[in-house]
């Protein structure tokens, strides 16, 4: 799933997911939308951090009210997967 730059699995690198669709799209189950879109929550180094809050990189976004310091969307990870997944799981920190 998350591979590093040495082409290893680097689970430990990733501090959380988040979810990226509207709250419709995971309480809504209907055939042929069972799917939703996530990226890994990661620690960034000052460059990257700098990047995002300018908005001059694609790569990842910043995400209001982090669960911690330097923490980004990591937006190049972004997956599809079963929504049952992630509708099943305890959520740590939600926002509103």
């Amino acid at each position: 799933m998350f591979v590093n730059e040495h082409g290893s699995m680097d689970v430990a690198r990733v501090e959380g997911w988040v979810v990226l669709t509207q709250t419709c799209d995971i309480v809504n189950f209907a055939e042929g939308r069972d799917l939703v879109a996530v990226a890994p929550l990661v620690k960034a180094k000052l460059g990257l951090m700098q990047a995002v809050a300018k908005g001059t990189t694609p790569a990842a976004a910043q995400l209001e009210n982090s669960p911690g310091e330097n923490l980004v969307v990591d937006l190049t990870k972004l997956c599809a997967v079963p929504k049952e997944g992630p509708c099943r799981h305890e959520t740590r920190h939600r926002l509103q």
